[in-house]
């Protein structure tokens, strides 16, 4: 059973949560001490025991807390993004949470899943960086000439979506220079995401799918907007795709 005091203890332990002292924050203590607690809990109790609503009670209560310290260290905490801290430790409640399957903790697990998945995708389109940033700029602006009704042969015939400014452009990014700038977001990624949670090559994955969406849509509009030019871009899909795979997997542990 969880006694008032002790659940009223473990909220306040878990408020004064600290950040670890490593490079990488993690999997933080708060986090480790829910999921040890809910696993010797179930393997404790029958979940038939009469007085199994104080129980769940005491789950919902504690992962609140949780949730509010692990919004508080990212904030706090100034050696990852911010998001890092956010997506792997909703990433590790979520998967606990469909482990155990508590009926009573089913909201908090699709907010926790929610949660997850909007900061692994904010970290990958915002705080990652582009490597093609200028070549998304220039076909952002073809785009947006598209939604004004111009027809998509004249987008061409504007002095900034000209056919030599955008060859001027695309070769600023040959394919050691976007290799370059990929292996060194690899690198960054590496050193902000922790072993143990072993999500590296989810998040290398999507900022694969990222780039691949963008230069599938960009060729797209090189055929439609600029037909005939003979222009394209210095590296192939293919070879982006390339570079992700020969950097290997890291880390053994793989989640998704």
């Amino acid at each position: 059973m969880i006694p008032p005091p002790f659940s009223y203890f473990q909220v306040t332990q878990i408020g004064e949560t600290k950040p670890h002292k490593s490079k990488k924050c993690g999997i933080l203590h708060c986090v480790h001490k829910y999921d040890h607690f809910v696993r010797d809990t179930e393997r404790l109790f029958d979940r038939k025991l009469e007085r199994r609503t104080e129980i769940e009670k005491g789950y919902v209560q504690l992962l609140e807390a949780v949730f509010v310290a692990i919004d508080r260290i990212a904030k706090e905490q100034q050696k990852v993004p911010s998001e890092v801290v956010l997506f792997e430790n909703y990433h590790h409640l979520g998967e606990l949470m469909k482990a155990m399957r508590l009926t009573c903790l089913s909201d908090l697990q699709k907010k926790a899943t929610q949660l997850y998945e909007s900061n692994l995708n904010e970290y990958v389109t915002v705080k990652l960086g582009n490597p093609i940033m200028k070549i998304s700029t220039f076909f952002a602006g073809v785009k947006q000439s598209l939604t004004s009704a111009m027809r998509p042969e004249e987008v061409g015939f504007q002095i900034n979506y000209s056919r030599n400014v955008l060859k001027g452009i695309i070769k600023q990014y040959p394919l050691k220079d976007v290799r370059k700038s990929i292996e060194n977001v690899l690198n960054k990624i590496e050193k902000h995401v922790c072993e143990e949670e072993g999500l590296f090559e989810v998040v290398s994955t999507t900022y694969l799918h990222n780039i691949m969406t963008q230069i599938t849509e960009y060729q797209d509009l090189l055929k439609k907007c600029y037909p005939d030019s003979g222009i394209t871009f210095e590296f192939k899909a293919d070879e982006i795709t390339h570079i992700f795979e020969s950097r290997g997997k890291p880390h053994q542990k793989t989640k998704g």
